[in-house]
């Protein structure tokens, strides 16, 4: 699906691909679902997953290396949000669902 948005910068209306509804809804309900594993984590694990999650989607190298376990979930929840096909305004709402609600 094509959405149309006006570049901020420049005025010109900028088609961006978009996944489909369903496609889009699967992946909120499955950063949700991530989001409660982190947070059941507890407050020491959960920022290390959340930094890690951060540190990949800015192309940088992790602070801290993390173990087995919390590096699948790290790299699950980077596979959603930085699933190619998504629109800016999905981008931001998936993004949205694992950081907060």
């Amino acid at each position: 699906m094509a959405v149309g948005f006006l570049d901020g910068h420049s005025g010109y209306r900028v088609l961006a691909l978009a996944l489909d509804d369903i496609e889009y809804h699967k992946l909120l309900l499955r950063a949700r679902e991530l989001r409660r594993v982190v947070e059941e984590l507890g407050s020491l694990t959960a920022p290390a997953i959340r930094a890690g999650v951060d540190a990949r989607l800015e192309r940088q190298d992790e602070a801290h290396p993390l173990p087995p376990g919390q590096r699948q979930l790290v790299d699950e929840v980077v596979e959603i949000l930085d699933c190619p096909g998504l629109s800016p305004l999905q981008a931001r709402g998936l993004a949205h669902a694992f950081r907060t609600e």
